[in-house]
């Protein structure tokens, strides 16, 4: 209908990874890790999923079946954009958190989530897991990780492994930003 009346086309905007040789046995282990954590420890009930997404005034959003209706495919590198962020637990959403910075640095953890965890009382207990974004990896984000949940977070260079080119496995990724 669109594509006869409004003479547009849809676009889907679809970003893969390539996996290398070493990044299966790197994903099995992860997956095994995270089953054992699931059954001897109790992950589910401690872990926070957390994920953010970027929106682009041009229409393109990160969602797997999305389709941007347009004469061409646009340009979104300079289309203006708001970054949000989210975290799940068991019991809660925390967030949404909207940022206009071109990243979501550490400091949004520190800010915004720390204080609501305190409060909630599970700031020694809870999981975080992030995926392997390159600003989750930064050196200033890992240290404050490491400071603030010891041995409790998962993503690169953790003590609970994210493997490398891993999809996220987050609910938010299907179940939020789409709503």
């Amino acid at each position: 209908m669109l594509q006869f009346t409004l003479k547009k086309r849809a676009y889907h905007l679809q970003v893969v990874h390539k996996l290398e040789a070493e990044d299966y046995a790197a994903r099995q282990a992860m997956c095994f890790d995270l089953c054992e954590a699931v059954d001897r420890h109790n992950l589910m009930d401690h872990i926070i999923f957390t994920d953010n997404a970027t929106f682009h005034v041009c229409g393109r959003v990160h969602r797997h079946d999305c389709r941007v209706w347009s004469d061409e495919l646009s340009n979104e590198r300079h289309s203006p954009k708001v970054n949000v962020w989210l975290g799940l637990t068991q019991r809660k959403i925390y967030g949404p958190y909207m940022f206009v910075e071109q990243t979501i640095t550490g400091d949004m953890l520190q800010l915004f989530l720390q204080p609501q965890v305190e409060q909630d009382g599970i700031i020694d207990t809870v999981v975080l897991q992030q995926d392997g974004a390159p600003p989750h990896f930064a050196l200033a984000v890992r240290e404050y990780l490491n400071d603030r949940f010891p041995n409790r977070w998962i993503g690169r260079a953790s003590p609970r492994i994210w493997a490398p080119r891993s999809p996220d496995f987050t609910p938010l990724d299907f179940f939020a930003w789409g709503f």
